[in-house]
């Protein structure tokens, strides 16, 4: 879990970036 959040964080603070990652993959996989 801890894991996850951590990952969710360095998403949010990618900003732009980190979003496009996570959509995109949440696209796919989603």
């Amino acid at each position: 879990m801890g894991a996850v959040a951590k990952m969710l964080g360095k998403a949010f603070a990618g900003g732009v970036a980190g979003g496009a990652t996570y959509g995109g993959l949440k696209k796919i996989f989603g």
